[in-house]
């Protein structure tokens, strides 16, 4: 039992403090506005502009549904109460 649970706990151990989960991703301050230092960088307004490809994703998904496709995760993501305006 002890050499099945030893390997997992060491992977633990090295994978734990690699992990950074929680907590914006850039805060400004840093190459940014120094006035604002340690507030998080959000969008303009709140909102996303983003540009997909003019052409078709690959031979299964079409241009139309790539865009249908990347539509609905940005609408899940912004449905979010703390991720929308």
């Amino acid at each position: 039992m002890r050499a099945q649970i030893l390997p997992g706990v060491a992977f633990l151990i090295c994978v734990i403090p690699l992990s950074n989960a929680g907590g914006p991703a850039f805060v400004a301050g840093s190459g940014y506005n120094s006035g604002v230092e340690g507030q998080a960088l959000v969008w303009a307004n709140g909102s996303i502009q983003y540009f997909t490809d003019q052409g078709n994703l690959s031979p299964i998904l079409s241009n139309t549904q790539a865009n249908a496709f990347v539509a609905a995760a940005f609408g899940v993501w912004t449905s979010i109460p703390p991720a929308s305006p």
